[in-house]
């Protein structure tokens, strides 16, 4: 079985306490603002297709936290909890900062094409159009004639990674000095005798649902000992499983944007992910600011692929949640 834990940033151990927040989750007590809600607004209804659990020692040092449990065969349903809305005043050039840290169960080994949106910020109008920005914990994918590849790049330039031209290009193994295809990636029995059966899924920031993400970032179960780094990345591994991650918008002028993600990694000059889009309407990105004050879903939704291929639950800890208008450079609690 697989878990995901969210866990207060009051007991995190990891530096200040972050005074720019507009949102902290708080852990540490199951019924803030409401049965079962940790400081949320709403929480989705578990039972046939999720669970929830609290755990009072549930955290990397032994705080508390929530597992969130998907169960088999189960796919295509919303889950977990809702932020209240905000009242900020937001203006061109400012950031958000979404803020987690999250291990995922020891067990876990992937197959094709699983997919869970752990954040949905809802976009401009609130619900589910084309604005929505998108944190998704992804599978790999089967590419046609054979091979496999793990997330996606879009068409777009890059501190440091030039405008390759090339648009939604699936990235392979090869990125990541990997060997092998799709048996590095998929839990397939036919594919079992590979070196990497099962071992990655990534973390990958969209807009939307479509094909214009940052670079994926490679993460593996829990008890895992490290995963290959980006080309060009200051992330480190992480320690007993957990993955400490920020992700930035900006909100953007004149078509110009975007998404940044850390793992692991206290240098905001260096992220271990980003895309910035050119040419593109803001208001489609989720970051011209108008939907900033719109609530955000936490382990929003389950897509499906490994909960309908797969005989296992899948369930991930993730601990803490916090939303903020700076980068914390304590966030990385270290190895």
């Amino acid at each position: 079985m697989s878990f995901l834990i969210l866990r207060s940033s009051v007991s995190s151990g990891g530096g200040s306490s972050g005074g720019d927040n507009l949102f902290v989750a708080d852990f540490s007590n199951l019924n803030a603002n409401g049965s079962n809600l940790y400081n949320f607004a709403n929480r989705a209804t578990p039972g046939s297709n999720w669970t929830h659990t609290h755990l009072a020692t549930g955290g990397r040092f032994g705080g508390p936290a929530a597992r969130v449990t998907f169960l088999a065969n189960r796919f295509q349903y919303e889950c977990g909890w809702t932020t209240p809305s905000f009242s900020e005043t937001w203006s061109v050039g400012d950031s958000r900062f979404m803020r987690f840290y999250m291990r995922i169960a020891d067990d876990v080994r992937w197959t094709s094409d699983n997919a869970i949106k752990l954040i949905d910020d809802r976009g401009e109008d609130g619900g589910f159009g084309g604005e929505r920005s998108i944190l998704y914990f992804r599978g790999p994918y089967a590419l046609s004639g054979g091979g496999g590849a793990l997330g996606w790049q879009a068409n777009v330039e890059a501190a440091g990674y030039p405008d390759t031209g090339i648009q939604n290009e699936r990235v392979a193994p090869a990125w990541w000095g990997l060997s092998g295809d799709r048996g590095d990636w998929a839990n397939d029995a036919e594919y079992a005798v590979y070196a990497h059966y099962g071992e990655f899924g990534c973390l990958t920031m969209n807009n939307e649902i479509g094909f214009r993400c940052c670079d994926p970032i490679l993460v593996s179960y829990g008890n895992k000992t490290s995963c290959p780094a980006n080309p060009n990345s200051t992330s480190q591994s992480s320690t007993g499983g957990w993955l400490e991650v920020q992700i930035e918008q900006v909100y953007a002028t004149t078509n110009v944007t975007y998404f940044k993600q850390w793992i692991n990694n206290n240098d905001y000059a260096n992220p271990s992910s980003i895309i910035r889009v050119f040419n593109f309407p803001v208001e489609a990105a989720g970051l011209n600011g108008a939907g900033w004050n719109n609530g955000i879903d936490v382990i929003a939704y389950c897509d499906g692929g490994e909960i309908d291929h797969n005989e296992n639950d899948l369930a991930i800890d993730l601990e803490a949640f916090e939303v903020g208008r700076e980068f914390r450079d304590d966030w990385f609690r270290g190895t």
